[in-house]
């Protein structure tokens, strides 16, 4: 495993995690911008990833 060379805020990368995948999650929702170009079950996929960030 690679280790930083630096300390790492633990909350703060959380929270980063967190808006990136509800930012991504949008863009592949139905309407989205990106939801044409991926394949099915994408949106589904995302969803799962941030609730399982959410701690749900």
């Amino acid at each position: 495993m690679l280790r930083a060379a630096f300390a790492v805020d633990q909350r703060r990368l959380l929270a980063a995690r967190r808006l990136w995948a509800m930012f991504w999650l949008r863009l592949l929702l139905p309407g989205g911008p990106a939801a044409r170009r991926n394949p099915p079950g994408a949106a589904a996929d995302q969803a799962r990833r941030l609730l399982t960030l959410l701690g749900g």
